[in-house]
């Protein structure tokens, strides 16, 4: 009897989870017109927000989601990662954010059902990382504490940060055969 119960709260909220309303436009996959990425792209769950964590040059006006291969380095600058300040630095080749350990998880409104079915296994995260380089094919990485991925041409790690309730997610790149100029 228990089973059974148990079994049909799982079911029945399986089925919310699957059919609460669908955005307009998807954050993740923008319902089907969504953009290509070379790097990473961090996505916050609950606010549906997110941006590349670029650290590359495009290849303009050849491609825009391919890396060029002269690369101007010398520059700081801030970076907006899913609702957060992150910080890009060429000379190191790096893209840094610090987020909060502690979130609210998948707002489901914010994403379409495909959507949602990639999501699931990540509801209860704050942040994911999502290779959207290949046209039709999305990968999801979760981003936790002790997390460490290597995606194309970067090395992502996350770690806690200095500030206890934070932690710190560092796009390294480590793309070979570019030349780099000031």
């Amino acid at each position: 009897m228990v089973g059974l119960l148990c079994t049909a709260i799982v079911i029945s909220s399986t089925a919310l989870y699957l059919t609460y309303r669908q955005p307009e436009v998807c954050s993740l996959c923008g319902s089907g017109k969504r953009e290509r990425y070379q790097a990473p792209v961090i996505l916050n769950l609950t606010t549906g927000q997110s941006n590349e964590m670029r650290i590359y040059d495009p290849d303009l006006p050849f491609s825009e989601y391919e890396i060029a291969p002269i690369q101007t380095t010398g520059t700081f600058s801030f970076a907006s990662c899913a609702g957060y300040t992150g910080r890009r630095d060429t000379c190191s080749h790096t893209c840094t954010v610090d987020l909060p350990i502690e979130t609210k998880g998948l707002k489901v409104s914010h994403f379409c059902l495909d959507c949602r079915v990639l999501l699931k296994d990540h509801a209860e995260n704050g942040f994911v990382l999502a290779d959207l380089y290949v046209e039709d094919a999305i990968d999801i990485y979760p981003a936790t504490v002790g997390a460490d991925y290597t995606i194309r041409d970067y090395r992502i790690t996350v770690s806690e940060a200095k500030v206890r309730s934070e932690m710190e997610l560092i796009v390294l790149g480590i793309a070979e055969g570019l030349t780099f100029v000031d």
